[in-house]
């Protein structure tokens, strides 16, 4: 039996699973792992992977399921006592796995999720963990954040680059989530709070789980001892139809997390944020669909 099962959902990024598979392989003992590759895109037949990696398992979806729901196809799939969910636009640098196991087995601290750092392939350092989205988060992002900078950084902001010594938690560091291009968890945890809440199509789901472990009373860790490479974690929020798609499952979250009232004060916020930035700056049109989006949402 494999100790850990490493579940990828592939949607258009074959030219980069390529060097995500060869990079597990070179680093990490192929007895420990199995890899299923979840595929959301009908159009991409994975030739290189069927050819080169013939032990790895590809389950090809009809079309694309999102990200929730082609995880938990893995899992349902997969063998390992533990399980890494890993973008295929990653690339490891050292043998994760192993640190991965090593922290989650010598540690009695009730652990959850756990994830590493990522970084751009320039070794510039990605947010690789962050605070749950919360009403006092948006009222900072009014200005407060720029005067309490530290405090924003560190107790609010949902996206955190951590740029501390990794030696000052060597051993691991509680946060609320970790970012979904890499996420660490025992199978026994995952069947415990039901998986993926598939709902979320992209973008959110790995907070929103996050936070069910952490009411279940786990406890979330980064460990910045393990290296990722993230190649697309820099892409540019300039389209309009990801940030739709973020805006819709960022108050989803709220909703399932905090109730229907507060993800209206949510929306009533961002809409005043919203028409102040199309007041004051140039995107004039990317701000006015924000609006106009947040209008449609607040009484779904």
């Amino acid at each position: 039996m494999k100790k850990v099962s490493i579940i990828i959902v592939n949607f258009n990024s074959s030219i980069f699973l390529k060097n995500c598979i060869e990079s597990i392989y070179k680093y990490t003992n192929k007895e420990l792992f199995e890899v299923i590759i979840v595929n959301n895109s009908p159009n991409d037949n994975l030739k290189f992977i069927k050819e080169f990696f013939n032990d790895i398992k590809i389950i090809e979806n009809e079309s694309n399921l999102g990200f929730s729901k082609a995880n938990n196809i893995g899992i349902k799939e997969s063998i390992g006592e533990y399980i890494l969910f890993l973008n295929p636009d990653t690339e490891i640098i050292s043998d994760v796995l192993a640190l991965f196991l090593d922290f989650s087995e010598k540690n009695n601290k009730n652990i959850g999720a756990c994830g590493g750092q990522l970084f751009f392939n320039t070794k510039e350092k990605q947010e690789s963990y962050g605070n749950f989205p919360s009403i006092r988060q948006i009222l900072f992002e009014f200005g407060l954040n720029k005067i309490f900078k530290k405090h924003y950084r560190e107790k609010l902001a949902t996206g955190v680059i951590d740029n501390k010594n990794e030696m000052t938690y060597c051993r691991g560091k509680k946060v609320d989530y970790i970012t979904g291009a890499n996420i660490f968890i025992k199978r026994k945890v995952l069947n415990e709070i039901k998986f993926f809440d598939e709902d979320f199509f992209l973008y959110y789901e790995d907070t929103e789980l996050c936070y069910r472990l952490e009411k279940k009373g786990y406890n979330n860790f980064f460990i910045p001892s393990v290296k990722i490479i993230h190649h697309l974690g820099k892409s540019s929020n300039d389209n309009i139809n990801k940030l739709l798609l973020i805006e819709k499952s960022k108050y989803l979250f709220f909703e399932k997390c905090y109730g229907k009232n507060i993800k209206k004060m949510a929306i009533i916020l961002y809409i005043i944020k919203y028409t102040l930035a199309f007041i004051i700056l140039s995107e004039k049109r990317k701000y006015f669909l924000l609006i106009k989006e947040n209008y449609c949402l607040i009484n779904k």
